[in-house]
């Protein structure tokens, strides 16, 4: 979140020297992620192996069933960043903007429950009253979704300079490292939050409206839904890094799903 993904407080934790670079160099910097959150988007739904899985790196053992399932156009757009894996500065701002963007839509939200609990205290409003009751669980799942993003950023932060240890996906003699693969997908997530949850939210503090805080609870739900798939991977085809301290948050997601759920039936 906003005040634990600060550069003194999270990303100094690291001992390696890429992860003191990322603390140093990263406030205030922006990466573009666009091109490979799209591309994954057509990723998650592959269902077809396209690549095939080798070991690299002292140790590294290949992912249980040595076949994953990656598309070409995930591959390529891995491929065009590969400067970005090369540059701890470069990972490093990646980072930060995900924490800033995490952060603003937190503080959007919890804005937005605060003068909705203005209107309803003040005026007889039933709608008003509704939707300030349904915020705080709707603000509860952002956190929890959110913390699950923050968690796995700061877990690829911390395992920049050992990354080649969790295998590599190889097409046409090129190799790309599975955390490539691993931040594409939570490019996937950045991509929904700057294209649905961003709009709905201002639409809905704005107009204050059932339809618009249904639409924002609608956005939300498709954002967990893409975390737990990111989730669901990790759990099931990244044991190594699961090994490593990666935690899925499966149950975590699943938990701001059914706090959604709530929200929505409570209007």
């Amino acid at each position: 979140m906003g005040d634990s993904r600060s550069a003194d407080g999270v990303y100094g934790k690291g001992d390696a020297t890429s992860s003191a670079i990322i603390a140093e160099e990263a406030t205030g910097a922006e990466v573009a992620t666009t091109a490979v959150g799209e591309a994954v988007a057509t990723e998650i739904a592959a269902s077809e192996a396209s690549a095939t899985l080798v070991a690299e790196g002292t140790g590294a053992a290949a992912t249980e069933g040595a076949v994953e399932a990656v598309a070409p156009e995930v591959i390529e757009a891995v491929a065009a960043n590969r400067t970005f894996w090369q540059s701890a500065q470069a990972f490093g701002k990646w980072v930060v903007k995900e924490a800033v963007e995490l952060s603003l839509l937190e503080a959007g939200a919890r804005a937005f429950e605060a003068a909705l609990d203005t209107i309803a205290k003040k005026k007889d409003d039933k709608d008003a009253q509704r939707l300030a009751k349904a915020m705080p669980n709707i603000n509860e799942a952002l956190k929890k979704a959110n913390d699950c993003v923050s968690d796995w950023n700061l877990w690829m932060s911390r395992h920049f300079d050992t990354r080649a240890q969790y295998g590599v996906v190889q097409v046409d003699g090129h190799k790309f490292s599975l955390l490539e693969v691993f931040q594409a997908q939570i490019s996937t997530v950045s991509l929904c939050l700057t294209q649905k949850v961003y709009p709905a939210m201002g639409v809905a503090s704005q107009s204050m409206t059932l339809n618009t805080v249904k639409l924002l609870v609608s956005s939300l739900q498709e954002y967990c839904q893409k975390l737990k798939v990111i989730g669901i991977r990790i759990k099931d085809k990244e044991q190594k890094m699961v090994a490593a301290g990666l935690n899925d948050h499966v149950g975590d997601v699943d938990t701001a799903i059914t706090d959604l759920v709530v929200s929505a039936n409570s209007f």
